[in-house]
């Protein structure tokens, strides 16, 4: 099992990682489409479109193409429509994955700051934390809508750990795509994926995260706390500005 040594905050991501929110948005699709009178390819194909909010996942549903855009015309019309039928929903078909609840349990009994850090809508991220029954263990919730940039970019990791006031040296993502990957990557932070999430289709594995893990039960073990010692020191690694003032550099 792979030992991350020195850390103090870990940052999960929700669709794919923490929670199954495939068949509600799935419904939310189908619904869409039949709204517009066009056919739905299905809950699987959702699935694998999961990943980068909410409308990305519209323009792939009304295109049937991971790439695919549709005229803003289009989009306007079937927006709303999949807002109400995902509100509508009210995530009755979302569940923890798991192992999910008591690896944040015990992080937080550990004293790890814990951080979400999603490409939903922060609203959302938050409504759907609260209906699992976990949200009270995150200091931070963090949607596309917080940040200039959503993930792969690692703006949301960035202002997390400033948020904590962690080194993020000292924190770990643990996320189920490529794009949580690229962030952390980007952030100078570990990465740690799950075998079991949506990533477009493709083994996380070929993303070359830091360890693949089926279950987040394990997570908790693989953690050894910080050091709180002096003299201990890390070599400085090239980073922005801001991160590093983020990372304690400056």
């Amino acid at each position: 099992m792979l030992r991350l040594n020195n850390i103090q905050a870990v940052c999960f991501d929700l669709d794919g990682t923490l929670a199954d929110t495939a068949a509600d948005l799935g419904f939310a699709a189908e619904e869409m489409m039949i709204e517009l009178g066009l056919p739905f390819g299905g809950i699987e194909d959702v699935r694998d479109w999961v990943g980068d909010g909410t409308d990305c996942l519209i323009h792939r549903v009304l295109t049937r193409h991971l790439d695919g855009r549709v005229p803003e015309r289009v989009f306007n019309r079937a927006n709303p429509l999949f807002t109400k039928a995902y509100q509508n929903r009210k995530h009755k078909a979302t569940k923890l994955y798991p192992g999910a609840e008591s690896c944040l349990a015990r992080l937080h009994d550990m004293g790890n700051a814990l951080a979400c850090v999603t490409n939903k809508q922060t609203a959302q991220a938050n409504e759907v934390l609260e209906g699992l029954g976990v949200r009270h263990y995150f200091s931070q919730v963090m949607g596309r809508d917080s940040v200039i940039r959503a993930k792969p970019f690692p703006d949301g990791l960035i202002e997390a750990a400033e948020r904590m006031r962690v080194n993020i040296r000292r924190m770990v993502m643990v996320g189920d795509s490529v794009n949580d990957v690229r962030a952390a990557r980007a952030a100078g932070c570990r990465i740690v994926a799950v075998s079991y999430g949506y990533n477009y289709g493709v083994d996380i594995g070929s993303a070359n995260p830091d360890t693949v893990i089926d279950s987040l039960s394990v997570v908790p073990d693989m953690l050894v706390p910080a050091l709180h010692c002096e003299g201990w020191t890390e070599p400085p690694p090239v980073l922005s500005p801001r991160l590093m003032r983020v990372a304690g550099l400056t």
